[in-house]
């Protein structure tokens, strides 16, 4: 189990499927029922309902995507933030010459 079979799961509960994901993701069919299917056992339970034309999750599914969307979505934030930071610093050879109001907003950042 690691955070990509969190990213793929939260992928197939998005889109409605794994061949939708798959598309998504740019990854074989076969990845992404593998990723999902280590998550359940590694977890002891059921994720997804799956039938021959659709899948639906289950309560637990439903739970954990809940659960964890939000913290991918801060994740995403805060490595654009890290992006942002560093490549105002690389405009910069020192610190001091930062300008002091960029300086004081970068900071900022980087204690949020």
């Amino acid at each position: 189990m690691s955070r990509d079979d969190y990213e793929t799961f939260c992928c197939v509960a998005d889109s409605g499927g794994f061949t939708a994901a798959a598309k998504l993701l740019n990854r074989p069919k076969s990845t992404i029922g593998n990723a999902v299917a280590r998550l359940e056992v590694s977890l002891s339970v059921r994720l997804l309902e799956r039938t021959t034309r659709l899948i639906c999750l289950t309560e637990a599914g439903e739970s954990l995507c809940s659960h964890i969307k939000p913290l991918f979505a801060q994740l995403h934030d805060a490595r654009n933030e890290a992006i942002a930071y560093i490549s105002v610093y690389a405009l910069f050879p020192t610190r001091r010459l930062v300008p002091a109001k960029v300086r004081v907003f970068l900071d900022s950042l980087a204690a949020y």
